[in-house]
């Protein structure tokens, strides 16, 4: 118990001085509203247009993938740390293994994910101008 006293000091701490500093800011902070501190701007530009504007879907996909296999491939690194001394005590050959089924199915969600064109950016499709006209049968 003795060793977590320190870090509840610390937390205790730490708490009371973010709360003193909201309180004696919101009471000694200067209120001053002027037009262009009410402007909008993103990244230090001036806001052109509707913000209320349709996004293509496909941002999102895309960063999805790239979210799940990024972590994905960072947990290889610590498992290929560990894998001596997996070796060492004799369970290298289910660790190998336990990646290799990983890895796979890894492979299997990109192949997928390729297959069904979520790694482009346009869909094949929309590429063909064909797509979008009709045919009329004689």
């Amino acid at each position: 118990m003795e060793k977590y006293t320190v870090i509840l000091a610390f937390f205790v701490f730490g708490m009371v001085f973010v709360t003193a500093n909201l309180i004696i800011a919101s009471i000694l902070g200067k209120k001053i509203s002027s037009q262009q501190k009410e402007e909008i701007y993103e990244c230090g530009e001036p806001a052109e247009g509707d913000a209320w504007i349709r996004f293509n879907n496909r941002f999102y996909l895309v960063a999805l993938v790239f979210l799940v296999f990024d972590v994905e491939i960072v947990l290889l690194f610590p498992w290929a740390v560990a894998l001596n001394s997996l070796i060492e005590s004799g369970e290298g050959i289910l660790a190998f293994w336990a990646m290799t089924i990983f890895v796979a199915i890894l492979v299997l969600g990109l192949a997928y994910d390729w297959i069904k064109g979520g790694l482009e950016w346009i869909k094949p499709s929309l590429l063909n101008p064909s797509y979008f006209k009709k045919e009329t049968v004689k």
